[in-house]
């Protein structure tokens, strides 16, 4: 697991836990980055912000970008690929 802050441009990744207060998750959940999400990272350049698409879910296609600190506190990892 990294921060979402610190991964490459291009990557897939899945959320797998927000380590934040109920207000930044609930606001984070309205952008469609909950735990199971699938993002594709479209920008990252460390200190700066983070644009990510949503690639599954309600609202899939979307894109949001996050602050450095907020994109700290999404834990993420690569998807597994079912064979």
């Amino acid at each position: 697991m990294i921060p979402l802050a610190f991964v490459e441009e291009g990557s897939l990744v899945k959320v797998v836990g927000i380590r934040a207060g109920w207000g930044l998750t609930r606001r984070l959940a309205e952008l469609g980055l909950t735990e199971g999400s699938i993002l594709k990272i479209v920008k990252s350049s460390p200190p700066g912000p983070v644009v990510v698409e949503v690639v599954n879910g309600r609202v899939s296609g979307w894109r949001v970008m996050l602050g450095f600190g907020t994109a700290t506190k999404v834990l993420v990892r690569e998807p597994e690929v079912n064979a």
